[in-house]
């Protein structure tokens, strides 16, 4: 048995008589069971002559298998016990992953085994699997990440399996009949699906009887030996094919990839090419020195390279890794004047990285970072069962548990370990050198000469000329400096002896309310503290909102500076604004962090802006609307949604004409007004006393309300929602691309418990149905769904697709046709809508499992006087349901009788 780093699991290491390995998770905090099941073999086990194959195993996995014809059994089953299942395939891996209400988890769980083990591997869901792959091959075609990814592959070793294609199509898959790619299924599943080829994990909540864990654990053991073992005699194991080929011949090093973008973006990856540092990893290198760049010092290079207005941001960190290559990359969002002087920016990073080899880096930095590592492991939440499941099953391929469970925040400076700390450090700097380096240049002022095989991307691959911007490194560029040590990091670690309790009170009430949610139950001492400020200077005309973006824009970028060591520390925060005014978010370490939101709102306060900020902060937001404008269209369709159901919600071409009117004395004057006198809500959750609440509360009051009462009647404002004045209402927009996509979005006839219960069951029913009947069946498209969708607390129900080659007319009419056909089938029982019934009110009575849930949610809930009962009222109206009223629901639906249809229908530009 080994003790989690956590002390809220144990984890049990188990090889089964087939040799496939589990980890057994017994979770204090999960509030559901959760599995994955990890497949060593992945994209580079394709056939040379078949790119994608793995990508089809995984998909025909979820198409049909011995004991489940119809193949949408265990999405339904999930469903509709709270789970949740997917899949995914890397260069070495296939991982398939779910949660679920654990008194359906062994029938899940069989259900899966019987997928895997035994799929059908039949010609109709072959065809059926491709056409699902080539509308996610299309759907990404202009996703700028799959983009640059496409460029990457071919500008790589031609031998190494990270060269080929691995996402499919149906051109791709055209090159085989549906029997030949039958047959190629089954001998790949021959080859790799057996027992010592397997990892699993599994997540089992703590609240089990011991007999009830007694018995999963017994039947999971059993299912799981069903997988054969693997004989060597009649099959050799396969050696990975990327093992002894270099990921780059050395030709392919020095180079500058210039990538011209489907968005507008401007971007610099620092590429370095390092040799595999998997024994130096007990010292972090790639930790320390990514923390190092990240450095917000003044003297340091990010501030050296955003002071001469040469990027927005800076971020560094491992990049691509595999059996025998491990790279690094620094990433840059370029400005335009970045755009023009690369030379100069990667002399900077070559001077940086050279000081920190010889002076900049020392052992108490080292020490620092595992002083951090240590607080974050003993303080930060749990991850969500089917996360914690994933990252387990995955990495046991490559470690044994022991060594899994304390890599994540261990790093070595024990004894005499800190000079060898240092000097890996050191090691892996004296590999970044220009010899080392691939530099990607992204911009649509690049110039390129020829384009990636797939994506189509245009690009171009040249010498890196060391001696152009080895001129830049000359007196302009100053000796840099690092941060000193963090004064950030906490003195507090325990929960102080208060009662474990759970609660919230309304300490104040007015105009300036505030709230204590007192929560004592996850054994640390950390709290979230919330604070929203509202005023009508902020709201009721796109230049109002156009106004706030751009001061917020400037706000974030000034606290970037001030206050980046605190996230280091543990003390993390967030501003933002929302539909009525802007919050403040901060949480983590309660002993200094009433102090730190003190100074961050001094500062928020007390900002002051040039000219040169706010030009920055216009061209910053100019770019980002005019890229929200070549999303997905089904994401367009989303945002003109809200827009047209939300107040004071606007268009991004709204916002985008009023940019240029924009001056600095309208921001100085609008801004002024948001101190004067605004409506202010506090809410501290975590372990925090009333008193240390009160005494918060009282001295922000002091510091925001610094101005004359505009409005004495003006309290917090109402989030109200725009309704449907038309049983059936239509919205287009044009996109670019070349995909279609339609919402069906089913407004509730009013805001009431009813009605959002109602809404919360039918998509419990038809979700699994329509996903089923609009991907698998009509083979629509790839992105299919279906979802609760409340705006401003108004219930919704929302049917989407988006597809490569359907016509959005015609999605507008599957979706409605099919949703009749389910309905018209759908033969509901009493025992069945109880069941139901029953689930639901299992899912809101699950309690939270970890303290920054808890706080959001009674942060979002605070519309209600008692947001402590929103669970219960749900519970109750859940209870109050019965078999008459969700058909009704039902019948109004398929009829509109009471909910009203707003029809988005996305078309491409011609």
């Amino acid at each position: 048995m080994i003790i989690s780093r956590r002390q809220s699991a144990t984890y049990t290491d188990i090889t089964c008589s087939n040799n496939l390995q589990v980890c057994l998770i017994n979770s204090d905090t999960a509030n559901k069971a959760a599995l994955s099941m990890s497949i060593q073999a992945g994209h580079f086990n394709d056939p040379e002559n078949c790119p994608g194959l793995a990508h089809l195993f995984e998909h025909m996995m979820f198409a049909s298998s011995e004991n489940h014809a119809k193949g949408n059994d265990l999405h339904e089953l999930l469903s509709k016990n709270r789970g949740y299942i997917n899949a995914w395939t890397s260069s070495e891996l296939t991982n398939f992953h779910f949660d679920c209400a654990p008194s359906v988890f062994l029938n899940a769980l069989e259900q899966l085994i019987d997928m895997i083990l035994n799929p059908m591997y039949s010609e109709l869901g072959v065809e059926r699997e491709i056409s699902a792959i080539d509308a996610e091959f299309k759907m990404r075609l202009n996703d700028d990440v799959r983009r640059l990814y496409d460029v990457h592959k071919h500008t790589v070793n031609p031998k190494h399996p990270f060269y080929r294609f691995s996402v499919g199509s149906q051109e791709a898959f055209s090159e085989y009949s549906l029997s030949g790619l039958v047959t190629l299924l089954n001998q790949y599943h021959q080859q790799h699906v057996f027992g010592q080829n397997i990892k699993v994990s599994v997540v089992l909540p703590a609240r089990l009887s011991d007999s009830e864990r007694s018995k999963h654990e017994k039947q999971i053991i059993t299912l799981l030996e069903s997988f054969p073992t693997h004989q060597q005699s009649s099959l050799a194991i396969l050696e990975n094919r990327a093992a002894d080929i270099k990921l780059y011949e050395q030709d392919q090093l020095q180079k500058i990839i210039r990538v011209k973008p489907y968005k507008s973006t401007r971007n610099a990856i620092i590429t370095f090419c390092l040799p595999n540092i998997d024994d130096l990893q007990h010292y972090k290198p790639l930790l320390v020195l990514a923390h190092i760049l990240e450095d917000s010092a003044k003297k340091g290079l990010k501030q050296y390279l955003k002071q001469r207005n040469w990027c927005e941001d800076l971020s560094a960190g491992g990049a691509l890794s595999g059996s025998n290559y491990q790279e690094f990359s620094i990433n840059l969002r370029l400005t335009v004047e970045g755009d023009k002087n690369l030379n100069a920016i990667l002399a900077a990073v070559f001077v940086f990285i050279e000081q920190c080899e010889t002076e900049l880096i020392q052992t108490w930095q080292i020490e620092e970072k595992a002083q951090q590592l240590g607080m974050q492991s003993v303080l930060s939440d749990p991850p969500a069962p089917i996360d914690e499941a994933t990252a387990i099953a995955s990495r046991l391929h490559k470690e044994p548990l022991n060594e899994l469970l304390k890599s994540d925040t261990r790093l070595d400076i024990n004894g005499n370990s800190e000079p060898q700390a240092l000097s890996a450090i050191k090691n892996v700097l004296a590999c970044m050198h220009p010899q080392t380096v691939r530099v990607y240049h992204i911009s649509c002022d690049v110039q390129t000469d020829r384009h990636s095989p797939y994506y189509h991307v245009p690009y171009s691959i040249d010498p890196l000329d060391i001696e152009a911007f080895a001129k830049n490194v000359g007196e302009q560029i100053k000796r840099f400096e690092l941060s000193p040590p963090n004064r950030y990091m906490p003195d507090l670690y325990k929960t102080p002896d208060y009662p474990q309790i759970r609660e919230i009170s309304r300490l104040v009430k007015g105009e300036s309310s505030c709230w204590l949610a007192y929560n004592n139950e996850y054994g640390h001492y950390k709290s979230d503290i919330y604070l929203s400020i509202e005023h009508p200077g902020m709201v009721g005309s796109p230049e109002a909102l156009t106004v706030k973006k751009l001061w917020l824009s400037m706000v974030n970028e000034y606290l970037e500076t001030e206050f980046g060591h605190a996230d280091f520390a543990g003390l993390h925060y967030k501003l933002y604004g929302h539909q009525a005014g802007l919050s403040l978010h901060v949480s983590g370490f309660a002993d200094k962090q009433r102090v730190f939101a003190q100074a961050v709102i001094l500062a928020i306060i007390n900002f002051k802006f040039e000219q040169t900020d706010l030009e920055k902060a216009v061209k910053k937001m100019q770019s980002s609307l005019e890229n929200a404008l070549l999303n997905k269209p089904v994401n367009r369709l989303f945002f003109e949604l809200n827009c047209r159901l939300q107040p004071n919600t606007y268009a991004h071409s709204e916002v985008l004409s009023i940019l240029p009117c924009i001056t600095a004395k309208k921001v100085e004057e609008r801004t002024k007004q948001y101190w004067q006198y605004p409506f202010m809500e506090t809410l501290i959750a975590g372990c925090v006393s009333e008193q240390q609440t009160l005494s918060f509360h009282s001295s922000i009051l002091e510091l925001v309300c610094t101005g004359k009462r505009l409005d004495k009647r003006f309290t917090r404002n109402k989030r109200n929602v725009n309704l449907l004045d038309k049983p059936n209402s239509e919205l287009n927009i044009c996109t670019t691309g070349s995909e279609h996509a339609c919402i069906c979005y089913f407004q509730a006839p009013e805001a009431s418990t009813e009605q959002t219960v109602l809404v919360i069951m039918l998509e419990k029913l038809l979700s699994a149905l329509l996903f089923d009947g609009l991907r698998n069946k009509r083979k629509l498209g790839y992105m299919v769904g279906c979802g609760f969708m409340p705006i401003n607390g108004h219930p919704g129900l929302s049917i989407y697709v988006q597809s490569p080659k359907t016509d959005a007319r015609q999605l507008q009419a599957a979706i409605l046709e099919e949703l009749s056909e389910i309905i018209d089938n759908t033969n509901l029982s009493k025992r069945r809508v109880n069941d139901l019934i029953k689930t639901l009110q299992d899912q809101f009575s699950v309690t939270h499992t970890n303290q920054s849930q808890f706080a959001q949610k009674q942060w979002l809930s605070l519309d209600s006087d008692a947001p402590e009962k929103e669970d219960e009222r749900i519970k109750k109206g859940l209870a109050e349901l019965n078999l008459n009223k969700v058909n009704v629901a039902l019948d109004n639906l398929n009829h509109q009788k009471s909910y009203r249809l707003l029809t988005l229908l996305a078309f491409p530009e011609q």
